[in-house]
């Protein structure tokens, strides 16, 4: 598992992810947030509450969270 070093929430439903090994990216979320808890997300006020969560992924004050393995695979396709 890839260590997330910070997390900074970004217009558009986009993050932008730095993990401890230097690798930084863009990623657009918009996609994963069309459903359930996560449509609030959609709402830019909500959404800037991201942050890095205890198990290493990230996670939202609604509770709506994706794990590390998903960020970094997205963070590898946005490259």
């Amino acid at each position: 598992m890839m260590k997330i070093q910070s997390v900074q929430a970004l217009p558009d439903m986009k993050v932008h992810v730095v993990f401890a090994d230097g690798i930084q990216s863009t990623i657009d979320l918009s996609d994963l947030l069309s459903k359930g808890i996560a449509q609030e997300l959609r709402d830019p006020s909500h959404f800037k509450t991201v942050r890095i969560d205890s198990g290493g992924g990230i996670e939202w004050d609604n509770g709506f969270d994706i794990c590390p393995n998903v960020v970094r695979e997205r963070a590898k396709a946005s490259r």
